[in-house]
């Protein structure tokens, strides 16, 4: 087996796709965070780590009082979606399925 020296660098790549997706996930999901927990969450030794991580990849976020606020694009983006309408469509699905069977 190779020894661990040899997958440095693809644990990186992961590490920055797993941050990445995280880091969408929680913009999505709140509307701040503290900046302890998103460190614990992205994996982050340290808050300058964080710091840095936002400041090249999400400069639209801000940090304030040791929390992050999220632009809030992305939550009036996930309030638009017409759960309704989304729901009435699957019933339908669902009312066709059952008379083909």
């Amino acid at each position: 087996m190779p020894a661990p020296t040899h997958f440095s660098f693809f644990m990186e790549m992961l590490l920055v796709t797993v941050r990445d997706t995280i880091a969408e996930c929680a913009e999505s999901a709140y509307e701040s965070l503290d900046c302890r927990t998103a460190c614990e969450m992205m994996m982050f030794d340290s808050q300058d780590e964080l710091v840095r991580f936002i400041a090249k990849l999400h400069s639209d976020w801000a940090i304030t009082d040791g929390r992050i606020f999220f632009n809030s694009n992305v939550q009036m983006r996930s309030q638009q979606i017409p759960g309704v309408r989304l729901i009435s469509e699957n019933l339908i699905y669902a009312t066709e399925l059952e008379r083909i069977v």
